[in-house]
């Protein structure tokens, strides 16, 4: 059962609060923070007057954004209640070990984010390791379906080994490559996994497309994975512009034990605040949900924005210091590593 946990135990607060749905019109969902339409001249004048993300050097590429090799016999081992072990693949893709499971965020091991093989955002720096190097995946979370948060590739090899868990809508394409094992929620609902593990999809700011005609006829979402046991909660934001739900996510469903949070991807904000946060609303997105601690991730893989490919961290750092978030508290990985949260 959803929790309505509140940092304000109040009817004025229950009032404030409310569970905000996505309604589906048309065949089409709507999104309920933003009017949902490209804004088609603002993507004009952004690509008008783009210029080339300078790539990384050899130094950076070796010392500040390196790639390493995964510890596979620490991630064979099983995780003790009340931790959290997580192995960043890349991108908004991470290996998580939780509550005796082992389960993946929006795979992506392709090499360019795009329907196509020869052109798109490709990778700056390489996958550490193969879908089939990890131990066994027992479910995944989609949080939608743009091509940096689902690779088919990677989709039809992990396939019906694993339970899926997508937003509304997406069923009919995982059954369209042969992916049945696959239960998809809209926003509020919850579904177990086992009898321990709870699953809740929770509302965010973005939208969904994979072609010209499809936008919005599936969902988006941020997803909350629930330890009955132990009552402990990890977040997995997605993709999301600043907006009212992570308020309400952090008066339903807060304190959050251990995020993971969008911190790249956000320049130039006349047109990119339209669909994803920057580090500074990172920050607050944080705060908001009532996260204990959070990772920053959706940075250093793909350049599909403007910024500077090694600036969202420090950003990130700098807006965490000014809110007054302890050191630890908001923190990156380096690609390939595995850390252990305690809970």
């Amino acid at each position: 059962m959803i929790s309505d946990n509140s940092s304000v135990d109040s009817a004025e607060a229950d009032q404030k609060f409310q569970k905000t749905v996505a309604e589906f019109k048309n065949g089409r969902f709507i999104n309920p923070y933003h009017d949902g339409n490209l804004h088609f001249l603002d993507l004009v004048k952004w690509n008008i007057n783009r210029t080339p993300v300078a790539p990384l050097t050899p130094y950076e590429c070796e010392n500040i954004h390196p790639v390493l090799n995964v510890d596979f016999d620490l991630i064979g081992q099983p995780v003790e209640d009340n931790t959290i072990r997580m192995t960043w693949i890349g991108h908004s893709t991470f290996f998580v070990q939780f509550a005796g499971v082992n389960f993946l965020t929006d795979p992506v091991w392709c090499e360019r984010s795009s329907p196509l093989s020869f052109a798109g955002p490709k990778r700056v720096r390489p996958t550490p390791c193969k879908i089939s190097d990890l131990p066994p995946i027992d479910f995944v979370i989609l949080s939608h379906n743009h091509y940096d948060h689902l690779d088919i590739d990677a989709a039809k090899e992990i396939g019906n080994k694993a339970q899926w868990f997508v937003p509304k809508g997406m069923k009919e394409w995982f059954a369209s490559i042969g992916v049945t094992n696959c239960e998809e929620l809209a926003w509020w609902e919850e579904i177990d996994f086992n009898s321990r593990l709870q699953l809740v999809s929770v509302p965010c700011n973005h939208h969904s497309q994979r072609h010209l005609f499809d936008r919005n006829k599936s969902l988006w979402c941020s997803w909350i994975v629930v330890d009955r046991q132990t009552q402990k909660k990890y977040y997995h934001s997605g993709d999301t512009a600043y907006c009212s739900a992570f308020k309400e996510v952090g008066h339903f469903m807060g304190p959050i034990d251990l995020s993971c949070i969008a911190i790249g991807a956000y320049e130039p904000r006349f047109f990119i605040s339209n669909f994803h946060i920057n580090p500074e609303e990172a920050v607050m997105l944080h705060q908001e949900i009532r996260s204990k601690k959070s990772v920053g991730m959706h940075w250093g893989t793909f350049i599909l924005t403007d910024e500077p490919i090694l600036e969202p961290p420090e950003e990130m750092k700098k807006h965490a210091k000014q809110a007054g978030l302890a050191e630890d508290e908001f923190t990156v990985m380096k690609i390939g590593e595995t850390k252990l949260y305690q809970l």
